[in-house]
């Protein structure tokens, strides 16, 4: 009898070990894959907020002036409008004859506000990348908004438009012009603007920021002048 009660007390304490280390592992797989959990949040959360930041100073870096910009107005004017245009666009051409003018009069000669141009022609436009090669070769003559209201008014009819001959009637450098445009010699520029573009958020034309803040489309003025008159009240 003494030998079968020292077997089932083995038994008893043998099974009761079991269940503790068994009881163990559970409670460190569980507490293992929860902490897995909660450090891949964590990490994806910082990766969320790494993204938005990048964003945020990729905006802030490319919207800029840079050398190469063409800047109409006054260069200190405190509310900057950014245009991501097409010149074959016809919202753009519709932005141009409604609304550019009314800013141009009611805030950037009056020292309020600047516009820069930036070129973002549309691989579904075919005359689009010469008619912007040939403003930034107007830009070397110090005429690229004489020459980019030329183009504009002239939309209709890009087919058979001149533009050679538009810098010669603008009273620009004929040779130096010629040699520029037929030498493509802005087209990285025109290619760098259109990659920084796409970089922060622009798919379509026109796209503009005003201090930053994104419009998108030929917006009437009275949409400009709400923001423009926010921003300067600021």
């Amino acid at each position: 009898m003494e030998k079968n009660n020292n077997s089932q007390n083995f038994l008893a304490v043998s099974i009761l070990v079991a269940a503790i280390l068994i009881s163990g592992t559970i409670f460190y797989t569980s507490s293992s894959k929860n902490n897995q959990i909660v450090n891949q949040q964590t990490k994806n959360e910082n990766n969320s907020n790494s993204q938005t930041d990048n964003v945020a100073v990729n905006l802030s870096e490319i919207l800029k002036i840079k050398p190469e910009d063409a800047v109409l107005g006054n260069p200190n004017a405190p509310v900057t409008i950014i245009a991501y245009s097409d010149y074959e666009c016809p919202f753009c051409e519709k932005f141009f004859r409604e609304t550019e003018g009314l800013i141009k009069k009611d805030y950037i000669e009056t020292g309020k506000v600047k516009m820069i141009y930036r070129d973002f022609p549309l691989t579904s436009h075919q005359y689009a990348m010469p008619a912007a090669l040939a403003a930034n070769c107007a830009k070397e003559q110090n005429k690229f908004w004489e020459y980019h209201n030329e183009i504009f008014k002239n939309q209709n009819n890009l087919v058979n438009f001149d533009f050679i001959g538009a810098a010669k009637k603008l009273g620009l450098n004929e040779n130096k012009f010629k040699t520029c445009f037929e030498s493509k010699k802005y087209e990285n520029q025109i290619q760098n603007s259109i990659k920084e573009a796409i970089s922060i958020g622009v798919n379509g034309t026109p796209t503009f920021f005003v201090n930053g803040q994104q419009v998108v489309g030929a917006q009437p003025y009275s949409n400009f002048k709400a923001i423009i008159e926010r921003e300067l009240n600021k």
